[in-house]
């Protein structure tokens, strides 16, 4: 079955998107583009009507309560995890590449990482043809084997870089169980390091926002204690890093964005950090992402230093040698510019003003993470 998850507009809304001049012009993109922005009620119903299936039939094939599929139907609800658009991908035979594009898409959610054991293991099954509750069963037996290989070599997650491209092309031709369980022997070690370069990315960002502050010691903590008036979200940002160093668990979409915006990160920046965790960029039919988008270009366009100097201090404290390679081009492209900056805009107080100034009740819950509203935080999937 064929999937039209990308309707081929994102790169024109892109395109009509970057022409905003002004807060006006956005709001007019705003306006006359709604028809074209991302429609989770849409695509769910065109999956059961394109497959001819009821709501009783289609909540059997995925294993998912009758009155769950109605909400998404007939309200729009979105799934509450990422293993439920897991579910949905296996019941209408997605190909790898289709539960990525849906995953990212719909779900704001990584995509399968063959550096993850239990993504891997979807991989595989995938590949196999495997059915999802087979897929669940061989997810409990290899976490078990990748245990018990970790505690006797005793890995550790210190800065080794793995190809995600190269071990899914690797897990990609295996034929058996067998070889399954020899591929998750030998990579063992990039298991242990799934998401090292998100980790660095985000230590490096911190280290760059924290280079002239003693009283902050160059942590995540008492950088955000020197810039939120709020221990509830503090201590919530904290905990969202320490799961992703301690257990490989990345942090909902929404949180890594609002963290990005936190530590003055570019567009461009963040949407590195989005891919490091697995992530599509920052969306243009998404009505928040083009928001910010737009405030974050913008800003470096009034005071073009801010993507200069990102560059060049991030060069200093990543370990990512092609990150490395990525800021000596920036570096390089401004060095040879003779631009001359009279602006002091800063890159969060821009986003913030801007999101602010944005009529919708959709900025409301980033607007929380970013310290400017009281209310309760949204909860991570």
């Amino acid at each position: 079955m064929s999937i039209p998850i990308h309707d081929g507009r994102t790169n024109d809304l892109y395109q009509t998107l970057a022409k905003c001049e002004d807060l006006n012009d956005m709001q007019l993109f705003l306006d006359r583009h709604s028809e074209y922005f991302t429609d989770w009620k849409a695509f769910i119903n065109y999956l059961l009507d394109s497959g001819g299936y009821s709501y009783t039939q289609f909540a059997r094939l995925c294993g998912i309560s009758r009155n769950t599929i109605i909400s998404w139907c007939e309200d729009g609800k979105i799934p509450r995890s990422r293993e439920q658009f897991v579910r949905i991908g296996f019941a209408v035979n997605m190909t790898l590449n289709d539960i990525n594009d849906f995953l990212q898409r719909y779900g704001k959610y990584p995509k399968l990482n063959a550096k993850n054991i239990e993504d891997a293991v979807t991989i595989f099954s995938l590949h196999s043809h495997f059915n999802y509750d087979q897929c669940l069963e061989l997810k409990k037996h290899f976490l078990s084997i990748l245990e018990h290989i970790l505690n006797e070599r005793k890995h550790s997650k210190e800065y080794t870089y793995f190809s995600t491209n190269q071990i899914e092309s690797e897990l990609l031709t295996l034929k058996s169980l067998i070889d399954f369980e020899t591929f998750v022997d030998k990579n063992a070690k990039a298991f242990a390091n799934c998401y090292v370069n998100l980790s660095d990315f985000i230590d490096s960002y911190i280290s760059l926002n924290t280079q002239h502050t003693s009283e902050s010691s160059g942590t995540l903590n008492g950088f955000l204690r020197e810039t939120i008036d709020n221990p509830r979200l503090i201590a919530g940002f904290n905990t969202m890093v320490s799961k992703l160093k301690c257990h490989g668990t990345i942090p909902s979409r929404i949180h890594l964005i609002a963290l990005g915006i936190h530590l003055r990160m570019t567009a461009e920046d963040i949407n590195t950090m989005l891919d490091f965790a697995g992530m599509e960029p920052l969306c243009a039919k998404d009505k928040l992402e083009s928001i910010i988008l737009f405030a974050a270009e913008y800003a470096v366009i009034q005071n073009p230093e801010i993507e200069f100097s990102n560059a060049f201090l991030l060069k200093q404290y990543t370990k990512n040698v092609k990150l490395k390679e990525k800021c000596d081009s920036v570096i390089n492209r401004l060095a040879i510019t003779d631009y001359k900056s009279d602006s002091d805009t800063d890159l969060f107080e821009y986003i913030t003003q801007t999101l602010f100034n944005i009529d919708s009740d959709i900025t409301d819950d980033l607007l929380y993470l970013l310290g400017k509203k009281t209310k309760e935080i949204p909860k991570q999937s």
